[in-house]
């Protein structure tokens, strides 16, 4: 029987309703002013969700840790992940208006993994302050696949990260893994993965692999 793994990606419908400077009027009761509604597509709207979760993990590094320490993709991130999101409207950045922003709990998760990712030093001061945020289940499901692809290129991993979201260069990095990723579907597996979806799936498993505490080095004997 195949087996058929799905990850959804958040769909990038970001409206963002800007209200112009309401004029001089006789009867603001009722008066409506115009609103012009902008909607990012797809592409526009990872990069905006890229850059807040790296935002979050930042200003929140101990809770975002915890958050990437839950099975990916689980009810458990996704509720951790939805409350760690609320109250950092300071990393939505500045605009005027309102905002009606949707995300699922792999976008927030992959872009806090890859900001520890790139930033080594906050990683490894986080895991010494507060190691019981790096104390993780074993993989399942799809995460298995991603671990896989890691252990068979961790530096190709790597390269896809470091590129720009929606990029010509991601594009390349991500090609450029696909020994490894067909390497790593097992006989008989389905992967419903798209290139957004991927990359979240792939970063999250090398934040996995580098964050792990080290083994601690035996003392020489006297």
């Amino acid at each position: 029987m195949l087996k058929r793994i799905a990850i959804a990606v958040a769909l990038a419908c970001l409206p963002l309703e800007a209200v112009p400077a309401q004029p001089t009027f006789d009867h603001p009761d009722t008066h409506q002013p115009d609103r012009k509604q902008l909607t990012m597509d797809q592409d526009q709207a990872v990069r905006f969700m890229d850059d807040f979760a790296r935002c979050v993990a930042r200003h929140q590094s101990r809770r975002a840790a915890a958050v990437l320490a839950l099975p990916y993709g689980s009810d458990q991130q996704r509720a951790a992940a939805a409350d760690l999101a609320e109250g950092e409207d300071h990393c939505l950045g500045p605009f005027s208006g309102t905002l009606q922003l949707t995300f699922n709990a792999p976008s927030l998760a992959a872009g806090m993994a890859e900001y520890f990712v790139l930033n080594p030093d906050k990683l490894a001061d986080e895991r010494r302050r507060h190691p019981g945020s790096f104390v993780y289940a074993p993989p399942e499901g799809v995460e298995g696949f991603g671990d896989c692809v890691v252990q068979q290129s961790s530096a190709g991993v790597e390269a896809l990260v470091r590129t720009e979201i929606a990029s010509g260069a991601e594009r390349a990095a991500t090609n450029a893994l696909a020994p490894e990723l067909a390497r790593c579907v097992l006989e008989g597996q389905t992967l419903s993965l798209d290139r957004t979806a991927l990359r979240q799936l792939l970063a999250f498993s090398l934040y996995r692999r580098v964050a792990m505490a080290p083994e601690p080095v035996p003392a020489p004997r006297p």
